[in-house]
């Protein structure tokens, strides 16, 4: 009993943080820090970023505000990402244990791994966010595998290819959600941001294989820091790329309706001059 109220306890606290986090910091952290943004910080120049830098010719090189807009965007979209994930799994949680009492507390370990290991982009994925659909997609991707001999290539051919089948899966699923919502284009964003992810790590995976004779000369905490540093500069340029334009519309539908408030006072303010 004690590590069942013990375990309810826990996940309430949890979620009671997950929403004070997210109610009252992330999301209005944007307008809090910057002021009102508008449409046009989030339209297709906003979505690209280090072709738009300085020293690159651009009509509109990025600017401060952008920049740090940017770097705030990317930490909220990252925790909002993790809590949408982990507060239903903890909600569900406390259903199933501790009110249906169908389950027990270790059938329901914690989903997300430590921050603290995501000092790459493979174990960004591997280490600390969550694989409920890991082993499903493994299989069906080692079965797609088997079937064009890819293991007859070599053992890193092959967990190349079990890792693009796997994000290649992923966004597929994430598709055919966005395509039941009648959103074409995010659809083919979804498969384009798993595959790209897919590509960065087999790039990854060279450079550290590169640098390796290297590392046993550097301190460990001076090899993480790096990699922490080159995972967020990968989510600064990839998650503006995928969401940036569902704020944008988001902006816009805003606009529009005070567009329409405004014209309907304008006008009820005519209708009573006269």
């Amino acid at each position: 009993m004690r590590t069942l109220l013990t375990f309810v306890a826990s996940r309430l606290l949890k979620l009671l943080a997950y929403w004070v986090m997210t109610a009252h910091l992330m999301t209005p952290l944007i307008p809090l820090l910057f002021g009102p943004v508008e449409p046009w910080d989030f339209d297709h120049y906003a979505q690209t970023y280090f072709r738009r830098l300085p020293f690159f010719e651009s009509r509109e090189p990025v600017t401060t505000r952008e920049t740090l807009i940017r770097i705030v965007f990317t930490l909220r979209w990252i925790w909002l990402n993790f809590v949408d994930v982990d507060a239903a799994h903890t909600f569900l949680g406390i259903i199933f244990v501790g009110i249906l009492r169908l389950d027990s507390p270790q059938e329901w370990p914690t989903m997300f791994g430590s921050p603290l290991e995501a000092y790459s982009l493979r174990r960004y994925w591997g280490r600390f966010w969550h694989r409920l659909v890991h082993k499903p997609y493994l299989g069906l991707a080692k079965v797609v595998s088997r079937k064009l001999h890819v293991h007859k290539s070599g053992l890193r051919l092959e967990k190349l290819f079990l890792t693009f089948l796997i994000f290649l899966i992923s966004g597929l699923a994430h598709a055919i959600v966005s395509v039941r919502g009648g959103k074409l284009i995010e659809a083919v964003d979804d498969v384009s941001f798993y595959c790209v992810n897919s590509a960065v790590i087999a790039v990854e995976g060279v450079v550290i294989g590169l640098v390796s004779p290297i590392r046993p000369f550097l301190p460990a905490w001076c090899c993480k820091i790096v990699g922490f540093i080159w995972v967020f500069t990968f989510w600064f340029w990839a998650a503006p790329k995928w969401a940036y334009h569902e704020v944008h519309e988001e902006l816009l539908s805003e606009v529009e309706r005070r567009n329409r408030m405004q014209g309907l006072e304008m006008f009820t303010g005519m209708l009573g001059g006269k």
